[in-house]
């Protein structure tokens, strides 16, 4: 869906900014889950968020399938993908707190990055192929996937969720909208550093997932390697993530995030001035190497912080989220934007020379250990 939806929007509209627009309207609705979800959803288990997450999946191809080709359609089908996206990160975050000890976040993360990872690897191979028969049939493959993903969820549940390492034991605690922000107030000075290189990260994978596949599609028309574009930004990541998967790395995260995005930054910016597809392919391919070391990094930093906080875990994973969607807000936007100014690799080069210097300024920044302000949030 990350692949096609784009690619179909954009072919309905015929304008690859006002997609980007459209495309965003996700992550506005992300924002609103964000702030929503912490107090309407407090204390849910894990399981919870993976049913309500498979819900939300199976309605956006749905959408696209039992409604008519209007904008109207596209942006309610980005709603419910934004609805669908931060349930997907609340999922996450809880399963990694419920089943995996604290030494073993990097290894976690690394090992959902590589799963997923290896998900967007395969789709664009698998569209590609498909796109001859129509838009309809990459939307009734997705059903079917789903179908498959709630069968294994309800093994799961079966097999798993009576084993949890964390058990959510906690007695309910409501929260009035003035204590919500007042937590996100105290939390916010403690962590804006990692949230803006969340946000520097975020930007460049929507600018992937948006102008990426118009690049790759134009790409592809001369010569077969240009269909591997989307395949390059994703496959490395798959090897960086298994090998963080057999790494229980207890410190250093966010230095590694830190020097990782720069370096990445650093390999993106020089799409400008390459001509060879080949190139083009290996520079994207180091791009991903080094994101995919710096994301999983990134997020077992704030799963740390999320284990730390105990009932107030929902507002940190809510903090976190809110910096991703508000990316996935900005980065089509800024993207289609770019390109419509100096076309996809300058565009490309631009958010690469951002993220490095954001992510070198911030070595600089960031203290070596991050406390939470627990006293202030106790009388939150």
């Amino acid at each position: 869906m990350s692949y096609v939806s784009p690619i179909f929007i954009e072919s309905q509209v015929n304008d690859a900014f006002l997609m980007g627009l459209i495309f965003s309207f996700s992550s506005v609705i992300g924002i609103i889950c964000d702030v929503l979800f912490p107090k309407l959803f407090t204390n849910q288990p894990h399981y919870f968020f993976l049913k309500a997450t498979l819900l939300a999946a199976v309605m956006l191809p749905l959408t696209y399938l039992l409604f008519p080709n209007h904008i109207i359609t596209f942006l309610i089908a980005m709603g419910i993908w934004g609805i669908y996206y931060e349930l997907n990160l609340f999922s996450s975050f809880h399963f990694v707190h419920s089943y995996a000890r604290l030494h073993e976040h990097s290894k976690t993360w690394g090992l959902i990055q590589a799963f997923q990872s290896s998900a967007y690897a395969l789709a664009p191979i698998i569209v590609v192929q498909l796109l001859s028969f129509g838009y309809s049939i990459n939307f009734i493959l997705v059903c079917l996937l789903l179908a498959v993903a709630i069968v294994l969820s309800l093994i799961f549940k079966k097999k798993f969720v009576k084993n949890r390492f964390n058990a959510d034991t906690q007695v309910p605690i409501k929260k009035s909208w003035t204590t919500e922000f007042r937590i996100w107030k105290l939390l916010l000075p403690k962590v804006w550093p990692l949230l803006l290189l969340e946000v520097a990260l975020t930007t460049i994978d929507a600018g992937f997932w948006t102008i990426g596949t118009l690049l790759s599609q134009e790409l592809s028309e001369t010569s077969k390697l240009g269909s591997l574009f989307i395949t390059a930004y994703i496959a490395p990541a798959i090897l960086v993530g298994f090998a963080l998967g057999k790494l229980n790395l207890d410190t250093g995260k966010k230095k590694i995030a830190l020097i990782s995005s720069a370096i990445a930054g650093l390999f993106l910016s020089g799409f400008h001035f390459i001509e060879s597809i080949p190139v083009l392919l290996f520079l994207t391919a180091m791009t991903s190497l080094f994101m995919g070391a710096a994301i999983p990094e990134l997020k077992a930093t704030f799963e740390d912080y999320v284990s730390r906080l105990k009932d107030k875990s929902n507002e940190m994973i809510g903090l976190q989220g809110s910096s991703t969607s508000l990316a996935y807000v900005i980065g089509p936007i800024i993207a289609t934007f770019l390109a419509s100014q100096t076309g996809y690799k300058a565009s490309f080069s631009i958010l690469g020379v951002t993220l490095a210097v954001i992510a070198v300024t911030l070595l600089f920044v960031v203290p070596h250990k991050i406390k939470m302000p627990q006293k202030e949030l106790e009388h939150a």
